[in-house]
């Protein structure tokens, strides 16, 4: 009897010994916060719509200035957001949840959804004004290269006549296809120059 009692002892010793090395492995923060990772979930499907099937991020805000200050998409998005707010991410949307009021301050799109969606109007809007001033053709479904002007001053010299009147955030569209390039200034929906292109841009 003796021997079954040692044996029984040391098997259960052992067995706590295990549970022990698994506790220090998986790292227990990580286990608390998928957690309460569940339990906001939870609480959001209450008040609004979430597709169940899908295991969402979150994550808990810092710093909401920070994120305004970031640039104009975060200023929209998290407008309404404070520290301590919680961010769910789906495929479909993103919503910021104010726990300690149990509301939710924002409900949409995420910050990548309306650069993509920015993006795909202003590539829209300036191959409408290319078409509309026949520098390409009605049929044309080529999809331009888009950049953005950050630097003005920094990009007049590569070509000081057809960047003569460039400016900060006009965007220059090249269309390699029909060999065609311009710059269009977005806040006044214009075509400041264009021209064709070889390995030389020639003003039209």
């Amino acid at each position: 009897m003796l021997a079954i009692f040692s044996t029984q002892v040391l098997l259960v010793a052992i067995l706590i010994l295990q549970v022990v090395m698994v506790w220090l492995v998986i790292d227990p923060p990580y286990l608390r916060q998928q957690t309460l990772a569940n339990q906001i979930v939870s609480e959001v499907s209450k008040l609004t719509t979430v597709n169940v099937n899908e295991q969402p991020q979150v994550g808990v805000i810092s710093d909401a200035q920070s994120l305004r200050d970031d640039n104009a998409i975060h200023a929209q998005v998290y407008k309404d957001a404070d520290k301590g707010d919680y961010v769910i991410g789906y495929t479909d949307k993103l919503i910021i949840y104010r726990r300690n009021q149990n509301k939710i301050v924002y409900e949409g799109d995420s910050p990548t959804a309306i650069a993509n969606k920015n993006q795909q109007q202003l590539m829209d809007a300036i191959v409408a004004k290319v078409k509309n001033a026949d520098l390409i053709a009605d049929n044309s479904d080529e999809v331009p290269q888009l950049s953005v002007v950050t630097d003005a001053a920094a990009v007049k010299p590569q070509n000081p006549t057809f960047y003569a009147n460039v400016a900060k955030d006009d965007v220059v569209a090249l269309f390699s296809t029909a060999s065609v390039i311009v710059i269009y200034r977005s806040s006044t929906d214009e075509i400041i120059n264009s021209g064709t292109f070889s390995t030389v841009i020639s003003p039209n």
